[in-house]
């Protein structure tokens, strides 16, 4: 019964998305996250759901191409761009050419969809639709998780969906914590009551959720992002005793080896996995010096690279680390595109935030930037121990910034383009000047 649920409800979103592409944006969106196909237990299980709704919203965008958002070319969107094109450019010379198609395939793919945000998404309300879809989409799995947790005592992993980015429980812990952000900055937005008793609760569950991961990264990334929304809070002393409350109770609730393994993060040398993740670094770094340029290419993680790089040949791990899957993926240059992407992204939202910080007009974007803010600390922090380098969360929330400024602070021709009394040929003439 699912699957057919399912498929109805995507070819109403894909004859919808004909006419209006933010409705195939946030469909990807929720397909992408959610992974909704992966809790049917029929055909639908493993049906490509993603590709159909990438398609049709590129193409109704190219046919509503006269009401997209204009691009406009800033540090963010140059560093990003120059990103996507050397991701594309090393994917040829990778090492491992057959392990690198898919994995190069589906980044790719990710980055298009992306680009797409930046010309469909193109005023408060749609950046507000991707942010409840992206935050709903995810968070269900914390809501589930979570309410699993306090049934079970947390005696259990909570995990995601299977078969996506997010199926192990510690990358579904790091993007929890990464959506919780944006569940305060509804919470924020919301007037009604029941709607903010709801994120509050979801906001908990999602916490609980964290803690029954087990995953050390995830806990460093929650305490990171906590202190960067408590440090930000205009209430530092209730933010302080909520957290001191919130920490008293999971030490409290949850069973011994959650204790285990929060002190164990301070005792990596004697912990066998810490110590294959820091394998897994020299290797990375091994590689970016034999190939400096463009790194190891796509797929480089393997057993046989492993043995011509890593220190201890037979301690095999996947990445576990942004920083360094970038490195030896894609070699300095792709490392320093991908931290110069991430700089001006943080400067971008630290811009905005000054911009709007004593305009009540402009609240909204003040606390949706300031979430995102909080969401990157989270990534950048729980990504150090992680290989989700390209994970399609981090680089929609980023375009969101970026859009949240131009529509918050629109530049004069922007302003002028958005009058009504402008006649088609003014507004062709200013677009194209």
């Amino acid at each position: 019964m699912r699957d057919y649920i399912l498929f109805v409800v995507l070819g109403v979103m894909i004859l919808l998305s004909v006419a209006r592409p933010l409705i195939g944006l946030g469909t990807w969106t929720w397909l992408s996250y959610m992974s909704p196909h992966r809790l049917a237990y029929g055909f639908a299980h493993n049906a490509s759901v993603v590709q159909p709704i990438a398609a049709v919203t590129a193409i109704a965008l190219l046919f509503n191409w006269k009401q997209r958002m204009r691009w406009r070319w800033t540090p963010v969107t140059t560093v990003w761009v120059l990103f996507v094109l050397w991701i594309t450019c090393t994917w040829p010379l990778a090492l491992y050419r057959d392990l690198a198609e898919p994995e190069a395939m589906r980044s790719l793919k990710i980055q298009l969809m992306t680009l797409a945000t930046y010309f469909i998404v193109k005023d408060r309300r749609s950046i507000n639709i991707v942010v409840w879809v992206a935050a709903m989409s995810i968070g269900f799995y914390g809501f589930k998780g979570g309410v699993f947790t306090i049934a079970t005592g947390g005696r259990y992993l909570v995990w995601g969906p299977e078969g996506s980015f997010l199926s192990g429980n510690n990358e579904i812990a790091l993007a929890l914590t990464m959506v919780m952000p944006l569940l305060w900055y509804l919470w924020k937005q919301t007037d009604g009551k029941w709607a903010k008793r709801a994120l509050a609760a979801g906001f908990v569950l999602c916490l609980a959720s964290v803690a029954a991961s087990y995953s050390r990264g995830a806990y460093l990334a929650i305490a990171a992002m906590l202190g960067a929304i408590w440090w930000r809070s205009d209430r530092k002393w209730l933010g302080a005793g909520l957290m001191v409350i919130a920490t008293m109770l999971a030490f409290g609730l949850m069973p011994e080896k959650f204790t285990q393994r929060v002190d164990s993060i301070a005792e990596y040398k004697d912990d066998a996995s810490a110590m294959g993740r820091i394998n897994a670094w020299q290797f990375a770094t091994n590689v970016a010096l034999d190939h400096p340029v463009t790194g190891g290419g796509y797929g480089v993680f393997n057993r046989e690279a492993f043995h011509r790089y890593a220190p201890d040949p037979e301690a095999f791990h996947d990445a576990h680390s942004i920083y360094f899957e970038i490195l030896g993926e894609q070699g300095f240059v792709g490392l320093a595109l991908f931290l110069g992407f991430a700089g001006f992204a943080f400067l971008e939202s630290q811009r905005i935030r000054k911009a709007t910080r004593d305009d009540p007009d402009k609240a909204w974007a003040f606390n949706l930037v300031t979430a995102l803010q909080a969401s990157a600390i989270a990534y950048a922090v729980g990504g150090a121990f992680l290989g989700l380098a390209y994970l399609d969360l981090p680089y929609q929330l980023v375009a969101l910034v970026v859009l949240t400024g131009r529509v918050a602070l629109p530049d004069a021709k922007e302003i002028e383009l958005s009058k009504p009394a402008l006649t088609a040929a003014e507004r062709r003439q200013l677009r194209t000047t």
